[in-house]
């Protein structure tokens, strides 16, 4: 699922193609799906140069709210409490 701060995204359906120019930030590991998604978002454009790694979940929290960085989580935490702040697009 795409994150994106509230007042930043309005709802509906985003391409990964319109979003090459932005800034995302991703937990920083090599499990789950996180390297095939590293694969697919530089297909679609997205330059490595454009993506900030973090293990920590407050720095992508603060990141996607303050800073206008987007973000990927499993959808099995779509109803988290952190959410509420911001708002989410199906990928």
């Amino acid at each position: 699922m795409l994150v994106a701060n509230r007042a930043r995204i309005g709802n509906g359906t985003v391409r990964l193609a319109s979003l090459q120019h932005e800034q995302w930030v991703l937990p920083e590991t090599n499990m789950g799906y996180y390297s095939e998604l590293l694969t697919t978002l530089q297909r679609s454009g997205i330059r490595r140069e454009n993506i900030v790694n973090t293990d920590s979940v407050v720095t992508i929290y603060n990141l996607v709210l303050n800073a206008d960085f987007l973000t990927v989580i499993p959808c099995r935490h779509d109803h988290a409490v952190w959410l509420e702040p911001v708002c989410h697009h199906p990928h």
